[in-house]
């Protein structure tokens, strides 16, 4: 868990990015950067601008829909 959650947590940027362009870039990789610190290897949200904005170029740490993961893991369970 990143050291800023739940009612403490950041915004990913995306709603500044019309008013202040540089501060929701650099609060988008504030937020990556935090979520590298703690070892995680994707970020993950049902945010479809979270996932905008928190994607990285390089693709070291993914932003993945939250929907299409647990999509993806039932259809992997299910046996016909």
């Amino acid at each position: 868990e990143m050291p800023r959650h739940l009612e403490n947590s950041w915004c990913c940027g995306f709603w500044a990015r019309e008013i202040d362009p540089d501060f929701a870039s650099a609060t988008a990789e504030d937020r990556r950067r935090e979520a590298s610190s703690v070892g995680a290897e994707a970020i993950v949200s049902c945010c479809p601008f979270c996932r905008e904005s928190l994607a990285s170029d390089d693709d070291t740490l993914p932003c993945l829909d939250l929907t299409e993961l647990i999509a993806d893991r039932l259809s992997e369970e299910v046996t016909i």
